[in-house]
C-alpha cells in the first residue's frame, strides 16, 4: 500500500531554489491529535487552577472568619470571667451584710411557729441557738443564695426536702441539669427562681421551671406581674410547656 505525504513547498527568498518538504499523513494525523490533545489538557489545567484559586479564595474567608471567631470567643471569655468575678464580689458583700444583722433565734421559733406550712429558706444555722430553735422544722428548711451547685447542696448543715435551683447561680447548663438529676435520683423537690432577668433569661427559667417544678413555689412570674396595676389575664400557676417557636424559652403571653 502506497504511503501517503504532503508536500510543503518553502520560499526561504525570492532569489533561491525552492525546497520541498514531506510530511507522512499520519505525522500529520499524530500531530493533530497531539495538538487537540495538548489544548484539551491545557484547558483542564486552566479550570483546574480556578477552581484552585476560588478554593483558596475561600479558605482566606475562612481563616479570616476563624480568626475573628477566635477573637470574639476570647473576649467572651474575658467578659465571663470578669461578670463571674463580680457576681463573686456581690455575693460576698451580701455575706458581710448579712452577718451585720444579728441572728434572733427567738424570733426565728416565732415565724417557724406562726407559719406552720412555709418554707423556712436560707436560715442562719452557724448559730447553735438558731439551729436549736428551728430543729422541730427542719425537713421545712431550704436553700437558695448558698447552692451554686450539687455540692453545696450537700455541704449544707441541713439536708433540704427541697431546694432553689437558680439557673443563673448554677451557670452552665451542665451544672444546671445536674441539680436536676440529683433532685430527682434523691427525691428532693425543687423550685426556681430568678436575678433580675428582663429579656430572654426570664423565658429561660420560666420553661426550665414549666419542664421541671411547675406546681412548685417558683418567683418566676410573667412580664404583666410587674405592672403597679396588672392587667387581667395574665397567665396563672402552674405556667404550662409553652416554647418559643425559636430558641430555649417559653413563648411570651
Amino acid at each position: 500500500m502506497a504511503r501517503r505525504f504532503y508536500t510543503c513547498i518553502i520560499l526561504p527568498d525570492a532569489s533561491h531554489r525552492l525546497h520541498k518538504l514531506k510530511i507522512p499523513q499520519k505525522a500529520i494525523y499524530c500531530l493533530a491529535v497531539f495538538g487537540a490533545l495538548s489544548f484539551l489538557v491545557a484547558v483542564s489545567m486552566g479550570f483546574h487552577y480556578v477552581r484552585m484559586a476560588i478554593k483558596a479564595s475561600n479558605f482566606e474567608k475562612l481563616e479570616a472568619e476563624n480568626t475573628d471567631l477566635k477573637v470574639k470567643t476570647t473576649n467572651l471569655q474575658i467578659s465571663a470571667t470578669k461578670l463571674s468575678s463580680k457576681i463573686n464580689d456581690l455575693e460576698t458583700l451580701s455575706k458581710k451584710l448579712t452577718k451585720m444583722v444579728e441572728t434572733d433565734p427567738a424570733f426565728y421559733r416565732r415565724i417557724a411557729e406562726a407559719f406552720p406550712d412555709a418554707w423556712l429558706e436560707d436560715p442562719d444555722l452557724d448559730d447553735e441557738d438558731a439551729f436549736r430553735a428551728l430543729a422541730p422544722h427542719q425537713d421545712r428548711i431550704t436553700w437558695d443564695a448558698p447552692i451554686h451547685s450539687v455540692e453545696d447542696i450537700l455541704a449544707r448543715k441541713v439536708i433540704p426536702r427541697t431546694v432553689n435551683l437558680k439557673p443563673s447561680r448554677f451557670g452552665s447548663v451542665k451544672s444546671l441539669f445536674e441539680g436536676y438529676e440529683f433532685c430527682e435520683q434523691r427525691g428532693m423537690g425543687a423550685y426556681g427562681g430568678g436575678q433580675y432577668e428582663l429579656g430572654v433569661g426570664r423565658g429561660h427559667v420560666q420553661l426550665l421551671a414549666a419542664l421541671f417544678h411547675p406546681n412548685a413555689p417558683n418567683d418566676i412570674a410573667p412580664g404583666g406581674y410587674d405592672a403597679l396595676d396588672p392587667e387581667p389575664g395574665l397567665p396563672e400557676s402552674p405556667l404550662d410547656v409553652d416554647p418559643a417557636p425559636v430558641g430555649f424559652r417559653r413563648a411570651v403571653d
